[in-house]
């Protein structure tokens, strides 16, 4: 699951699959707060290591979506705002925001009767642990993650190997071995499962207003 690019589900009998949020690689820990495990001093910062962001929810369409909804004119949305809020609770939120996201990509998958047998975490996403335990804590799957995490170039490499004898398909293990698993958190699961309703009935009931003032079609 690239966070900046894209969900590698292992679909049975199928190929690699790429689930890709469009917009998730433009988060950037501007918003004074980061997701490191040790980044919670103060006590706004604790605050915004809660699961559920506070209450805010954050429909990450800014510009437009492509899996599942395939609507350029979907807009992005921050609802559940307060003047209790912080920035770092609308961060939060724009992470969470993708983790839903991506798990509406899995129920997509899941729904068209699809088995997914693996879910492999790679790309710059993989380094924020806030983010990386959203995922799996939204989806309720549980992410592997390598040791190399960029993905493309390092796979045109091994393919390259592959194709000039040097490497054996079954050699990806040893190139790249699994690093660590993300496994859900069930005690944040009621928490991330009424976020998520609420995710989808905010784009359910706002996506004819989306059409009405997107500008996807102003030439």
């Amino acid at each position: 699951m690239a966070f900046r690019g894209t969900a590698r589900l292992h679909v049975r009998h199928l190929h690699q699959r790429h689930a890709h949020p469009l917009v998730s690689g433009t988060v950037r820990p501007r918003a004074g707060f980061r997701g490191g495990a040790d980044d919670c001093q103060s006590p706004k910062r604790r605050r915004a290591h809660r699961s559920g962001a506070n209450g805010i929810v954050v429909l990450p369409y800014f510009s437009g979506e492509r899996t599942p909804i395939h609507d350029p004119h979907a807009r992005g949305v921050i609802f559940g705002l307060d003047l209790t809020h912080t920035r770092a609770d609308i961060y939060r939120g724009f992470l969470e925001g993708i983790a839903y996201g991506v798990t509406s990509v899995i129920e997509t998958y899941e729904g068209a009767g699809a088995s997914i047998k693996r879910i492999a975490a790679v790309g710059g996403g993989t380094k924020n642990a806030v983010w990386s335990q959203a995922i799996s804590d939204a989806s309720g799957k549980t992410q592997d993650v390598a040791a190399n995490t960029v993905g493309a170039a390092f796979g045109n490499a091994f393919l390259a190997a592959v194709a000039v004898g040097a490497a054996g398909r079954e050699d990806i293990r040893r190139w790249n071995p699994m690093e660590r698993r993300i496994a859900p958190q069930e005690e944040n699961r009621a928490v991330y499962d009424a976020r998520y309703r609420t995710f989808k009935e905010l784009y359910a009931r706002n996506s004819d207003l989306m059409k009405g003032s997107s500008t996807a079609d102003v030439r």
